[in-house]
């Protein structure tokens, strides 16, 4: 191909030569149909990022897949592929962007110099990082509803829950970076025993003068509902005993759990107020909507703090009803069926060939189970939403529960199963141990957060607001830098400390950065920095030279920045924050050795504002991955 034909393939500036992977990945395909008439699986990304950085940028394994098909051996298919590669893939100012070179069978991938700066300058604006030229026409065309948080009324939000909204967080803010239309909604479960338990509970453990006490009559006589309903000025509220609204509730529930398990009066009341709810008596709707909206509030409070806003709550005393009709339905057109073996009379549908063994979705006395509420739920979902893909940001110790409910639905005909998909998360333990909130062990949130609060205000010289913002990243960062399918076991030391891979080393990089930048006096760089550059060595030179030509430490940086695109994708495909959180750890380890070895502002004019830029894409990249899980960035420690 002539210089003058392949002139014709200049890059302009746009999301798909931002994403050097996407480039190349499509390239490839191109090359592999044109060179062996082979249509490779667009499912699948050939490109990654080698081991070795001396070997590129990027690599493709692609030989390989080829070998076997084509009974050749990798490098003969990678030399063959790499020239053509070098003809094909675009320019930059008339220059070759990227160089293709094959080591061992593997495609490596080398960029010019002149296409760094291409993409740092348009990545990395004067203002930061471009977010309308990362969003991908792939996810432009995407619906995703992401269902997370969902915590009990009657139950401070705990750890767990904690852990639930931190992964979902990340997720959610990448979809809409990419240019998904994200739909966030939770499950309110306001009906049922665990409410009864608590409306028990407010019942016999909130009589003025004997808060949290047994009172001193007859257990029936206490637990009646005539007197409360004619009386409610002689029960406590959050506001006359001085504590927040859900955690009032929490330890009534406790308590009421508690007595269930002694009394048969207990549990029969308790009963009766599952049934009289759901027949509409008008005391026990009462009560039930005094405990509900008690808890509610205390969600809100923290929903706030922690930046959860959801789009639609759905409340499961709205559809329950719903869910027995589409059961029903199912049942008289056959798709599923009541067994009379094992569950003794209650519809299921049977999922054995799955090895999923029985799905109920009615008990025999005709009572709904959570199985019934998640398949009217998804019938609302797709009514209100008609999304590509429905998330459900749940605990790993539902999955099989999900299987089945994903199952059931393709039966039932309303979600196809590859449009929808279980994120699931393992524990989060403190200091190894498991904690429960059903008998009032569980770590809340507020408590995890004032944790870490309370340590860095021991530790660190910060000011009231700076320490609340840091706190927030220090837990952000270590529930999310590890697969959220591991257990984790949040160490505050280790967690807060600044020479580690934490939060506080990236808020920590963050404000180097953007000190060096301050030294300088300017906040905002020119990006004419980048193209006012004189032609310039790129090589390994001695200490004394630093200030009068760029390296290898420069260009090493500067690969790094390159990656943002491909780990803010993936992170997305494979529902996994801590891809993400990994990335801005190894561009806070570059830019501090970096930092070590090339004195930016001892540099000389010109190389010295190219140096400033490059700190200026280390400190909005870090900011825009903090951002991204949820956090702010602070520009003092």
């Amino acid at each position: 191909m002539s210089y003058k034909k392949n002139l014709k393939l200049e890059m302009q500036v746009n999301s798909k030569n931002l994403d050097v992977a996407q480039l190349l990945n499509k390239n490839i395909f191109k090359t592999v149909k044109k060179l062996y008439g082979i249509d490779l699986d667009n499912k699948v990304t050939y490109i990654d990022i080698p081991r070795n950085p001396e070997y590129g940028v990027f690599s493709s394994n692609v030989s390989f897949v080829l070998a076997k098909k084509l009974h050749k051996s990798p490098n003969d298919i990678a030399r063959a592929l790499a020239k053509e590669l070098n003809n094909a893939l675009p320019l930059v100012a008339g220059r070759h962007a990227i160089i293709v070179g094959v080591v061992d069978g593997f495609l490596n991938f080398k960029l010019s110099f002149v296409y760094l700066k291409f993409l740092l300058k348009n990545l990395y604006t004067t203002f930061g990082v471009d977010k309308v030229l990362l969003q991908d026409p792939k996810y432009k065309k995407q619906t995703v509803v992401i269902e997370y948080a969902s915590p009990n009324p009657n139950k401070v939000m705990h750890s767990g829950h904690l852990r639930n909204i931190l992964i979902a967080t990340p997720l959610i803010n990448s979809y809409k970076v990419l240019g998904a239309k994200v739909y966030t909604d939770m499950v309110l479960n306001d009906k049922g025993i665990a409410i009864s338990k608590a409306m028990v509970g407010y019942l016999y453990y909130a009589r003025k003068g004997h808060l949290f006490q047994e009172p001193d009559i007859d257990i029936e006589q206490a637990l009646n509902i005539d007197e409360w309903y004619s009386f409610p000025q002689h029960w406590e509220t959050p506001e006359t005993a001085n504590m927040l609204p859900d955690y009032f509730v929490d330890k009534l529930y406790v308590l009421g759990s508690s007595l269930l398990k002694e009394s048969g009066v207990a549990k029969k009341v308790a009963q009766y107020f599952v049934e009289e709810w759901e027949l509409g008596n008008k005391k026990v709707y009462k009560l039930w909507e005094l405990i509900i909206n008690w808890g509610l509030a205390g969600q809100q409070r923290v929903f706030k703090e922690l930046g959860c806003k959801f789009d639609t709550i759905w409340r499961e005393s709205d559809h329950y009803l719903l869910g027995k009709q589409l059961v029903r339905k199912g049942l008289q057109s056959g798709l599923l069926k009541v067994d009379k073996q094992e569950k003794k009379g209650a519809v299921i549908v049977d999922l054995t060939k799955q090895k999923l063994g029985k799905f109920v979705l009615l008990r025999s006395d005709g009572t709904s189970l959570y199985s019934t509420q998640d398949i009217a739920l998804a019938k609302l979902k797709v009514a209100r939403y008609k999304a590509n893909s429905y998330i459900y940001v749940v605990g790993a110790e539902q999955s099989t529960h999900f299987q089945q409910l994903f199952s059931t639905l393709r039966i039932l005909g309303i979600i196809k199963h590859e449009n929808l998909i279980h994120m699931s998360y393992a524990l989060l333990l403190l200091n190894g141990k498991k904690t429960s909130s059903r008998e009032g062990g569980a770590l809340y949130i507020d408590t995890f957060l004032n944790y870490i609060k309370d340590y860095l205000k021991q530790n660190f010289e910060l000011k009231k607001q700076a320490r609340g913002k840091l706190a927030d990243l220090i837990a952000r960062v270590a529930i999310t830098k590890v697969s959220a399918t591991k257990a984790f076991n949040f160490d505050i030391k280790q967690a807060s400390n600044p020479h580690g891979h934490t939060g506080a080393y990236l808020m920590y990089t963050y404000v180097r950065a953007a000190n060096i930048l301050r030294k300088y006096g300017i906040e905002y760089p020119s990006s004419r920095w980048l193209d006012n550059l004189k032609p310039a060595i790129i090589s390994f030179v001695g200490e004394e030279s630093y200030t009068q030509a760029l390296t290898m430490f420069d260009l090493e940086l500067m690969n790094k920045l390159v990656y943002l695109p491909f780990y803010l994708k993936q992170a997305v495909e494979v529902k996994d924050p801590s891809i993400l959180v990994n990335y801005a750890f190894v561009l806070a380890d570059t830019f501090n050795s970096y930092y070590e070895k090339v004195p930016v502002l001892k540099s000389s004019q010109d190389i010295k504002e190219f140096r400033l830029y490059i700190v200026h894409a280390i400190k909005a990249a870090l900011q825009f991955i903090i951002e991204i899980l949820g956090a702010q960035s602070i520009e003092y420690m």
